[in-house]
């Protein structure tokens, strides 16, 4: 079954995705999760790595693109 994801949800998944992959960041001291930290300093690069990302879970099978929607792929 198929459930249809919306934009807040990828960004989610990707923000997840990268604080798994990567080490907390320091910054002045205090310590974030990396895909916080992304999404927050540079939304640009988040917006950029999710779109690399997306097409990725596209190609992996784990997400589908229907007429410019996405979905979930169980």
């Amino acid at each position: 079954m198929k459930r249809e994801l919306l934009d807040w949800e990828l960004d989610n998944m990707y923000e997840e995705f990268l604080s798994e992959v990567f080490q907390p960041v320091s910054i002045c001291g205090y310590e974030y999760e990396a895909g916080k930290a992304l999404r927050t300093v540079d939304p640009i690069a988040f917006r950029c790595g999710c779109a690399d990302w997306l097409d990725n879970e596209i190609t992996e099978g784990t997400i589908e693109e229907v007429d410019g929607k996405y979905y979930l792929v169980d």
